[in-house]
């Protein structure tokens, strides 16, 4: 009797090693379709590059520089206020210490050193503020991430060799991580994304379930169209407003189309905050009105324009907090948007021919 339950027990174990090798076998034997292979420099490898990489324009309220972030925790001065930003939760306390008063500078003084965060997430030190205006003044903000769309972590990659057996499954937890993993990518092993995975878009917080990788390319060019342009800094914008002169191409109220109102005025932008608006309109004998304009970064990272325009009217309807959309075909486009929320007014300024007596 004894002899039986060993032989059961010997068989049994028998058996269930060959379950075991089988399923390990099955497990190995990963089916990996052809158009599922993440292959280098493909379109949806490079769109994934410009999703994950480090985006310098995501703390431009610390530093209004597209070319890199400042690594946290940093300490910083700003109006007699020294604070330490310790994530970017902390951005809120900048903008409210920005908001408290009109007649200051705004400006950020850093303590020395900080750690500057390159779209490659590789890293510099710098130790005094003259270094770091020289890197600011070569910086050109030309790095073209997409910044309104993220990857929900974590999720995985299969990865094989080129008989297609499984070599490992890799997790990724951050951006950084999937940057280095696609930069890595070669023809020596073969890469699979495994699906379901979720994109998250930042104007909204939507999240988009994707289902394999040709669904992937195409939401993420799609989406990276419509999001909210944050590429874009202070600087930039300042330059682009004062370059020539402008006039109202359309404004929007709660659906009404109000452009008429303002096809007769000329707006010059001047780069110490002044315009100058004058009228074309041949019954109008008042002089030109002399307003400011006013820009900031908010915490969200969007730009916030400030129009002060005077009392007159229809003028003084447009003195708003007016949040960046897009430049486009040289048209500047404003909008209330602060972020998540519908846009019920749009100011879109665009170039003209006239002059003002500024």
């Amino acid at each position: 009797m004894k002899i039986q339950i060993k032989s059961i027990f010997i068989f049994s174990l028998f058996v269930l090693f060959i379950f075991i090798s089988c399923r390990k076998e099955y497990d190995d034997e990963v089916v990996v379709f052809q158009d599922e292979i993440l292959k280098a420099n493909s379109t949806v490898a490079n769109l994934i590059l410009k999703t994950v990489m480090n985006d310098g324009y995501s703390d431009n309220i610390l530093d209004d520089s597209g070319c890199y972030t400042i690594k946290l925790p940093v300490t910083i001065t700003i109006n007699d206020s020294k604070i330490i930003i310790k994530s970017e939760e902390d951005f809120i306390a900048i903008e409210e210490i920005s908001d408290q008063a009109d007649n200051d500078t705004d400006v950020i003084n850093f303590t020395f050193p900080i750690t500057l965060i390159y779209d490659d997430f590789s890293e510099m030190i710098v130790t005094d503020k003259n270094a770091l205006e020289r890197l600011v003044n070569r910086c050109n903000d030309q790095v073209q991430n997409i910044g309104c769309v993220n990857f929900k972590y974590p999720f995985y990659v299969s990865v094989f060799n080129i008989d297609k057996e499984l070599i490992k499954t890799i997790m990724f937890n951050t951006d950084k991580e999937v940057y280095n993993f696609i930069n890595t990518i070669d023809t020596k092993t073969l890469s699979s994304l495994r699906f379901p995975i979720s994109l998250v878009l930042l104007n909204d917080n939507t999240e988009i379930i994707i289902k394999d990788l040709k669904t992937l390319e195409s939401t993420i060019n799609n989406k990276k169209n419509n999001c909210y342009n944050t590429n874009l800094t202070v600087k930039k914008f300042s330059k682009e407003i004062t370059r020539e002169l402008l006039k109202v191409e359309k404004y929007i109220n709660n659906g009404d189309d109000k452009t008429k109102n303002y096809n007769e005025f000329i707006f010059n932008f001047s780069s110490n905050n002044r315009v100058t608006i004058v009228s074309n309109d041949d019954d109008d004998d008042d002089d030109s009105i002399v307003g400011k304009w006013d820009i900031s970064t908010r915490a969200n990272g969007k730009l916030m324009i400030t129009f002060n325009f005077g009392d007159k009217n229809p003028l003084n309807i447009l003195n708003n907090k007016w949040y960046f959309w897009k430049i486009k075909d040289k048209s500047i486009m404003l909008n209330d948007d602060i972020g998540n929320q519908v846009v019920k007014k749009e100011l879109f300024f665009t170039a003209t021919s006239g002059s003002t007596d500024d």
